[in-house]
């Protein structure tokens, strides 16, 4: 794939504390169940929602009207979660979520919920920013300890290079939802990132603005 083929990017490398510029482009708010064209003139739809966080993201007013706009569903993209497991049984990702890889094979595939929260929000039928999106778990934390490890990261990180190589054309998003519980720059967190964009991969990551039981940490 190519970086074209995104029209929202928010790139961010953990670890250096260093941000790319994030650069998010709204559609001015049309009239009730209208269609609209935005700039590169595809058709945003709007969509009735009850999550307040799908309000949310297509407003630039303080005023949420429970409507969401949309232009697209995610279709064909792939987005590769970085978490403690994502549940295949939750019906918010039936038929779309992979087992990809993980980095402790010997613990528990499914640590807790939080990496099936994260997955849903990325690409849940209903409550997911882009519903028509296929979820990769990737599992970088030992559930009997709730700790990731750098190694893992890294790990993960070369496997979903090579994963995504293995489906050429598909648009890629790799989401890391984890704390590296140090001050100090991790080269190896910073070069993990770098991999998954140099592959044309957009990176997210989560707020540091989290609770300690919600968080898993990488030390």
């Amino acid at each position: 794939m190519g970086r074209k083929s995104w029209r929202i990017v928010a790139t961010a490398i953990i670890g250096s504390g260093a941000c790319s510029p994030v650069r998010v482009t709204l559609p001015v708010r049309p009239p009730e169940n209208s269609i609209q064209y935005n700039e590169w003139s595809e058709p945003v739809r709007l969509v009735r929602t009850t999550s307040l966080a799908l309000d949310r993201i297509g407003k630039r007013q303080p005023r949420l009207d429970s409507t969401l706009r949309r232009s697209r569903t995610g279709a064909g993209v792939a987005i590769y979660v970085f978490d403690g497991g994502v549940s295949e049984y939750h019906r918010e990702l039936s038929g779309r979520m992979r087992t990809g890889f993980d980095a402790f094979p010997s613990s528990p595939r499914l640590c807790n919920p939080h990496g099936t929260a994260v997955a849903g929000a990325a690409a849940g039928a209903t409550l997911g920013v882009a519903p028509d999106a296929e979820i990769i778990d990737v599992k970088i934390i030992n559930c009997d300890h709730l700790r990731g490890s750098v190694s893992a990261i890294l790990a993960a990180a070369r496997w979903a290079v090579e994963d995504h190589a293995r489906h050429p054309g598909q648009p890629a998003v790799a989401n890391w939802s984890f704390a590296v519980d140090t001050g100090r720059a991790v080269p190896d967190i910073d070069r993990a990132a770098a991999i998954l964009h140099d592959a044309a991969s957009t990176v997210f990551r989560s707020s540091r603005r989290c609770a300690t039981w919600s968080c898993a940490s990488a030390s």
